[in-house]
């Protein structure tokens, strides 16, 4: 009988800035909201589980890098909602979890752990009171944790929409900046970086802002 040999998993490279992360990976991300793009994971063949705090922490040096060179206050709003829907999915699951550890604390009547628990559950400013019964409590807390839920649906569907449209305002200004620039070659999204597209932008940007100085100034 052939045993198989498992394959050995592959080492994720993550992206720290603008100039390791082509302007394919950034599309992609903005066609899918996935922060996998923020690493080499889709360019291998059987890529190791990525780290989500190291995706998370390359999302915010790449948006930082490019509010710096493109001074765009769209960017800031992009990152600001990304970074409270990731911070607002870590307050409801972990909230979610404490309270199904006190739920079953209850059900088994080992109590043991619940007091951990319930210290655990204010940090997040739920408190629960001991002089009162805990569950209707837990049901009350419950209910304003969906809320939280609500605000990341509706966060997420925001961003979505906000990167779709950049993802097709891309798609557009290439052809542009391939005129303005006087181009002879076609933008090649996997070969081109994300910083590289960036100073193309500022690139054009200063250039169409002298034709119109000058236009100005020979009236």
């Amino acid at each position: 009988m052939a045993f198989k040999i498992p394959l050995i998993k592959q080492r994720i490279d993550y992206f720290m800035n603008t100039k390791e992360m082509s302007l394919w990976h950034y599309s992609q991300y903005l066609e899918t909201n996935d922060l996998r793009y923020f690493s080499n994971y889709y360019d291998l063949k059987n890529p190791k589980t990525p780290n989500q705090k190291t995706l998370e922490h390359s999302l915010a040096l790449i948006f930082g890098e490019m509010l710096e060179i493109s001074k765009s206050h769209e960017v800031v709003t992009r990152f600001n909602n990304t970074h409270r829907i990731y911070k607002l999915e870590a307050k409801y699951l972990d909230v979610k979890r404490l309270i199904q550890g006190i739920r079953i604390g209850y059900d088994l009547l080992d109590y043991k752990g619940v007091p951990i628990l319930i210290e655990q559950l204010a940090k997040w400013h739920y408190k629960i009171k001991k002089d009162k019964d805990v569950l209707p409590q837990l049901d009350k807390i419950e209910r304003r944790v969906e809320g939280i839920k609500s605000e990341i649906d509706s966060l997420k569907i925001t961003l979505k929409k906000d990167n779709k449209q950049v993802k097709q305002d891309i798609d557009e200004t290439i052809f542009y900046v391939q005129q303005g620039l006087e181009m002879n070659y076609k933008i090649d999204k996997k070969a081109t970086t994300l910083y590289e597209w960036l100073l193309m932008q500022k690139s054009l940007k200063k250039k169409i802002d002298n034709i119109e100085r000058n236009r100005l100034k020979n009236k």
